[in-house]
């Protein structure tokens, strides 16, 4: 998050800054030459195994029909099948003929996972999630709100069609994993939003304001065994009409076997 934050606030700086001060100010220009594209090479292999790594952690989750990139290699788990289609990919994007265009889509997505990241941390902040502690001591929702829209900003500062594409890709993305719905138990914000919102609502509940057109019916059931209750329970489920409906199963003992239903 950190980090997040900080390469927003250093792109935005970018932005109005002249990009060749370095080489204004060095006695030796063909140094700063050189130190360009050692850095440049540097952030280019990092990415490359970076993007195969990412791209075997999705296909190993589940999410996205990529099972053949999931395997990995030798003692460091390396990421081949990936790599080598990272590469390729690569490889065919050098053929364009402006490479302006691919830098813009590249930065857009990059800003993209920025705004994801600041987003669900102001999420997870205005939900009073118990397990999320962040370290950074200036971590706060309104810094995270911010990191959200400066990242959002920037991307259509820069190129709103760019920026644009990228949103919808997000969202193609999105709704197909949500569609797909696969069998993942990673815990998904939008439940610490909906048990905050129903907390909020269920706390704002006046008695002295009851009316009888809006009563709904509550219904306790207490059965012996939930498995043999079946028409019972499906009539009280019929019977709450949207109302409460808790059942029950009490266990008489001490033996644990008496709690195997």
């Amino acid at each position: 998050m950190k980090s997040g934050v900080c390469d927003i606030f250093v792109m935005a700086l970018f932005i109005f800054a002249d990009l060749l001060v370095v080489q204004h100010v060095t006695v030796v220009v063909w140094i700063v030459t050189i130190a360009s594209y050692c850095a440049s090479l540097s952030s280019a292999l990092s990415a490359l195994v970076g993007a195969a790594r990412t791209l075997q952690a999705v296909a190993r989750d589940g999410i996205m029909p990529l099972r053949w990139f999931a395997p990995g290699s030798g003692p460091g788990d390396e990421p081949r099948p990936a790599l080598i289609v990272t590469w390729v990919l690569v490889q065919a994007c050098l053929f364009i003929p402006s490479l302006d265009i691919i830098a813009n889509y590249a930065s857009m997505f990059y800003l993209m996972s920025f705004c994801v990241v600041n987003l669900a941390g102001f999420m997870l902040s205005v939900t009073g999630t118990a397990n999320f502690r962040p370290s950074w001591k200036y971590f706060g929702w309104p810094t995270s709100l911010a990191g959200t829209l400066i990242s959002l900003g920037i991307m259509f500062y820069l190129d709103y069609v760019a920026a644009g594409a990228s949103v919808v890709a997000m969202l193609v993305v999105f709704l197909y994993v949500h569609w797909r719905a696969p069998v993942v138990n990673w815990g998904h914000i939008s439940q610490a939003l909906i048990y905050h919102q129903v907390r909020k609502y269920l706390l704002r509940l006046d008695p002295r304001k009851e009316h009888l057109k809006f009563w709904r019916p509550a219904i306790l059931l207490a059965v012996a065994s939930p498995r043999g209750s079946q028409y019972l329970i499906d009539f009280c489920n019929n019977l709450k009409k949207g109302g409460l409906f808790v059942l029950s199963n009490v266990h008489v003992g001490r033996d644990r076997s008496a709690l195997q239903v």
